[in-house]
């Protein structure tokens, strides 16, 4: 009811109806998605359909709408998951607008070898960015990468500054890190009290 309710409002707009659509069929059986296309319709205005259903699109347009897109390819809902056409909507999204979180899936996937070949420099790149528009998990990363040497070189100090930031955001991992630094004197001086 609640899927049916947001499609059948007018103005219908495809990209809105469908970010609605998405967000409502999170919190619902998967089932419920082919319920949706009648509703859609065939309003069909770039190439980047969902497989198999045939009714869906996004406007060609709009960052977000390309970004929803890469990550139900990169997670397989609603569609099967396919790594290559996750990390080409996220670079669409990115050429379209300034969106951190296609930032954060792009490192992942050139961390990964996700649809593309692992490359650390290139995560780093993209992770720096995210962090750059203070994303927790950019921020983090960042962090990680200078721990562990990944693209660069080993700096504790410089993970526990990167570990901080993330930390401030409310990233429990980045908190995680950032204690045992305290508590052990790995890149910090060693204080219990902030651990």
């Amino acid at each position: 009811e609640v899927i049916r309710a947001a499609i059948e409002q007018e103005p219908f707009d495809i990209l809105t109806g469908f970010s609605i659509v998405v967000a409502a069929l999170h919190t619902h059986d998967r089932l419920q998605f082919r319920e949706v296309l009648p509703f859609i319709g065939e309003d069909l205005r770039n190439p980047c359909r969902i497989d198999g259903l045939g009714a869906i699109d996004i406007q060609k347009d709009n960052p977000m709408g390309w970004f929803h897109l890469g990550r139900m390819y990169w997670n397989g809902d609603y569609l099967k998951q396919n790594d290559e056409k996750a990390v080409g909507c996220f670079r669409k999204a990115l050429e379209l607008g300034d969106i951190a979180e296609s930032e954060i899936y792009l490192a992942a996937a050139h961390e990964k070898g996700r649809g593309v070949v692992r490359n650390y420099p290139k995560a780093l790149m993209y992770y720096r960015k995210a962090a750059e528009k203070g994303n927790a998990q950019g921020l983090f990363a960042v962090g990680f990468f200078h721990l562990h040497g990944y693209a660069v070189k080993k700096d504790l100090k410089a993970a526990a500054t990167w570990f901080e930031k993330a930390a401030e955001k409310g990233h429990p991992m980045a908190q995680n890190n950032l204690g045992a630094m305290y508590l052990y004197g790995n890149g910090v001086s060693k204080d219990s009290s902030k651990a």
